[in-house]
């Protein structure tokens, strides 16, 4: 016994010096899911402010804001689940749990459930999907339990004879066991979001907005979170531009029917449409922008956040970013930037700030003297990212298409664009995934790319360089192209697929063939190094 109990002791002796305290451990935070349905989800889509944390979870205790984005004949009817502070499409979360909410939408101007009477767009509209994670509220479905008493012992009961007369056992009382039910959640009262309705085209302001109201004056009378609802109509900006300084969202009637410009034509305009300020969150569907003229921003400056939805905005002059001048967050949808015209960068949007498009068209702007027909994007400054959308007929001096970097392209096309100097399709840094570069021409090097980063699925065809790189023109900063293929490029001097300066370009399960030089170099001239499973010639 004491030899166990020694040995014991220096056992654990050995373990205390061999097993030191490991770091203090970080406190994870709990976190719940948020599910939002939309009944129908034709009907439209929504966002989530703040957006979720990385596996679509929210921190908990934060207030989760939800703005529902109806699509054109559609309006909010009903919400079901725990929210508050509910105003018409934007409504409340507080995730002290993981929460359920469905939005039930009905066509508007018509009973829920029977067709509207609408105006359908003839432009596809895109449904704004915000994750959530798969954390379904359960609620407990209680029922009353039925337990019996305890039986007698059987040793506590004499043993009765066959000749007694049998004595009925008696009946088991059943306990019910009470159940707390619990209190259901109230549902607030939603309270009418603040709606105000352009009733005229003319642009006047005598500080009220009544049943003779502008949209200069429902926009200064609106207070935050309001929506203001523009409908059919030429509006000309008589005045000055339209300046936002508070959270709104102007709904109109459609591109092709809600018109907003600063003249009726932009050579006439001394001043743009919309600006934006710092810190101002706008959401802006169903109109078209136009005929701006100022220094920046023809068609909108934007130092806020701006979300731009099922939209044009067109046929603006300035000299940087005649369409967009964005130095703040903006995000387009389903929008056309096309015919803006800029003396220095970016034909079609200046961006200094974040710029995310998806399902959007730039085409045929130009940048007169410099860089960026279509897209002016400071490197140092902004980030850039494009998801299934075109970029087409643009020019400019340096990237016709785009200009700047690094950015991020997946699922896009830049077609038709030229330049007069490098980058026909795109002079600059970036990724590109799934994506198209065709029939760019550059009067000097690379008429698909000149430039750098990686190309994985790319197809770059159809391209011609005045001088270098049909297709790509590369110099010192690295370049890779992964399952890709060039083909049919022309470089009137050298490299009609790859003009490579300094040996920086890698090449791994791609295509170069059938492209052609004049000099030297049909499919690739300079060093490329191979990793393996290439197709040359």
């Amino acid at each position: 016994m004491e030899y166990r109990l020694v040995l014991g002791l220096v056992l654990a002796m050995l373990f205390a010096v061999a097993c030191e305290p490991g770091p203090t451990a970080t406190p994870i935070p709990i976190t719940h899911g948020l599910e939002v349905v939309v009944d129908p989800a034709e009907a439209g889509g929504y966002l989530l402010n703040p957006t979720p944390l990385d596996r679509g979870d929210y921190v908990r205790g934060l207030t989760v804001t939800i703005d529902i984005l109806p699509k054109q004949g559609w309006k909010v009817s009903e919400w079901v689940g725990p929210v508050h502070e509910v105003a018409g499409e934007t409504a409340k979360v507080t995730m002290d749990s993981s929460k359920s909410v469905i939005v039930r939408m009905e066509r508007s101007g018509s009973a829920a459930g029977r067709p509207g009477g609408g105006r359908v767009s003839e432009r596809p509209v895109t449904t704004i999907v915000a994750t959530s994670t798969p954390h379904p509220v359960i609620v407990s479905r209680f029922a009353p339990t039925a337990t019996a008493a305890p039986m007698p012992s059987p040793t506590s009961a004499p043993i009765p004879s066959r000749f007694d007369t049998p004595t009925p056992a008696p009946t088991p009382t059943l306990v019910l066991t009470p159940t707390l039910v619990p209190t259901p959640t109230l549902v607030p009262t939603p309270t009418p979001v603040p709606m105000f309705n352009v009733t005229k085209t003319a642009d006047t302001f005598d500080g009220t907005c009544d049943a003779d109201c502008s949209l200069r004056e429902a926009t200064i009378a609106a207070g935050q979170g309001a929506t203001i609802r523009i409908p059919a109509g030429v509006y000309t900006l008589e005045i000055q531009e339209l300046t936002i300084s508070k959270n709104l969202t102007l709904v109109g009637d459609g591109p092709q029917n809600t018109i907003i410009q600063a003249a009726n034509s932009p050579e006439t305009a001394g001043h743009g449409v919309f600006d934006i300020e710092r810190k101002i969150v706008v959401s802006i569907s169903g109109v078209t922008i136009r005929h701006g003229n100022t220094a920046l921003g023809g068609g909108i400056i934007n130092d806020g956040t701006l979300t731009l939805i099922d939209s044009s905005v067109i046929g603006n002059l300035a000299e940087n970013g005649s369409g967009i001048h964005n130095t703040g967050k903006l995000t387009l949808i389903n929008t056309v930037v096309s015919g803006n015209t800029a003396l220095e960068f970016g034909g079609g949007i200046y961006n200094d700030g974040a710029l995310t498009m998806q399902d959007s068209l730039i085409s045929d702007n130009e940048a007169v003297r410099q860089y960026g027909g279509r897209i002016y994007h400071r490197s140092s400054q902004g980030t850039l990212t494009i998801n299934r959308s075109t970029i087409s007929g643009n020019k400019a001096h340096y990237g016709g298409g785009i200009n700047g970097g690094p950015f991020t392209m997946t699922d896009s096309t830049v077609s038709g664009n030229s330049s007069d100097s490098n980058g026909g399709g795109i002079h600059g840094e970036g990724t590109l995934i799934n994506s198209v570069l065709s029939g760019n021409i550059a009067r000097e090097d690379g008429g698909g790319l000149a430039g750098s980063g990686r190309l994985t699925n790319v197809t770059i065809s159809g391209n011609i360089a005045g001088q270098r790189g049909g297709a790509i023109f590369s110099q010192s900063n690295p370049l890779t192209l992964t399952n890709s293929t060039l083909t049919l490029n022309e470089a009137r001097v050298d490299g009609g697929g790859i003009y490579s300066e300094e040996g920086a370009v890698e090449l791994l399960n791609t295509i170069i063939a059938e492209n052609s030089s004049t000099r030297k170099g049909p499919e690739c001239y300079g060093d490329i190094t191979s990793k393996g499973h290439n197709i040359v010639g």
